[in-house]
């Protein structure tokens, strides 16, 4: 998992984008944005639950990009 720790993630519609940002010390920071309502949300997302998270992300079937 550690390839994909920055980056971006797309729904499969691309109305939503998050963005993993930093890892500070226990947590990752990631922000949320919605483009429909133009609304942007910061998670703090616990290390330990990362690999879950992840998962989730991608059953869910949305996209990466390293950028």
């Amino acid at each position: 998992m550690e390839n994909i720790t920055r980056g971006t993630w797309y729904s499969p519609d691309r109305v939503r984008s998050i963005k993993i940002k930093n890892t500070y010390g226990s947590y990752y920071q990631v922000m949320e944005y919605n483009k429909q309502s133009k609304n942007t949300q910061e998670l703090k997302v616990g290390k330990e639950g990362f690999d879950q998270f992840i998962q989730e992300l991608v059953s869910g079937k949305w996209t990466h990009s390293h950028r």
